[in-house]
């Protein structure tokens, strides 16, 4: 199963962002479900690995109360810059969220599976895969904060092509495995 972990939050499913992804008229979007900041890629893995991942961080999170975490979204665009494969929400890649991701990422280390390079990271929320460059980069002002990290995995082609199309948006790409909600500031 390919796997990743990510933070979730009710505020990218907002008419607000489906409004301005309908606006691009870029074709099949993710689903609002869909939408997440991967914070670590983890690649195939065996169930008794997803099994012990799942372990292993709902014992960290009995430990340790982790808070919800704020990120500053300044617009919407292609992405990455230098060969863009998606339109995503973009903003601040201060290393807030890296550093909050810390005792996680710790977590997974210590089961070594993880599979991210240090410096990797950079803040996104994917809302629709692109062929090419759309040349659309639409200013937002927006705050989102994260109050939740989910394990997820992502559904091969196969199981994609029988999922339901929903309207105008892409079928659904991901299964969350686990959820842990983060504590409220």
């Amino acid at each position: 199963m390919r796997v990743f972990l990510a933070l979730g939050s009710e505020q990218l499913q907002s008419s607000v962002i489906d409004q301005r992804v309908q606006q691009t008229g870029l074709d099949h979007p993710h689903l609002p479900a869909d939408r997440h900041m991967t914070l670590m890629f983890l690649g195939e893995q065996p169930a008794d690995i997803i099994h012990e991942l799942t372990s292993s961080l709902s014992s960290l999170f009995s430990r340790v109360a982790l808070p919800c975490v704020a990120w500053h979204a300044s617009f919407v665009g292609d992405f990455p810059p230098q060969k863009p494969k998606v339109w995503a929400i973009q903003g601040d890649a201060d290393s807030d969220i890296a550093l909050w991701a810390a005792p996680i990422l710790k977590e997974v280390q210590s089961l070594q599976c993880c599979t991210r390079q240090e410096g990797s990271f950079i803040p996104h929320v994917t809302l629709s895969y692109i062929n090419q460059p759309t040349g659309l980069n639409l200013p937002v002002d927006w705050t989102i904060e994260f109050d939740q990290l989910v394990l997820c995995r992502s559904y091969t082609q196969q199981e994609r092509a029988e999922k339901p199309q929903i309207g105008s948006w892409a079928k659904v790409r991901y299964e969350v495995l686990a959820r842990w909600g983060l504590e409220k500031k």
